[in-house]
């Protein structure tokens, strides 16, 4: 077996986050939203914000 086909495949992974399972509650979103706009002064957390925010509606 070659060593490459052991490593993950980031894609994989990627699609595996996204997968179909139990919808989170409008409590839940509210209690990710909250979380995660502690941090949006930072760039990142800002651009995570924005698109969780989104999706909620």
């Amino acid at each position: 077996m070659h060593a490459l086909s052991l490593r993950p495949n980031p894609n994989l992974s990627a699609l595996r986050a996204c997968a179909p399972g139990p919808r989170l509650t409008a409590e839940e979103w509210e209690l990710i939203l909250k979380a995660v706009s502690a941090y949006r002064h930072n760039a990142t957390y800002r651009d995570l914000y924005d698109k969780l925010a989104r999706r909620k509606l």
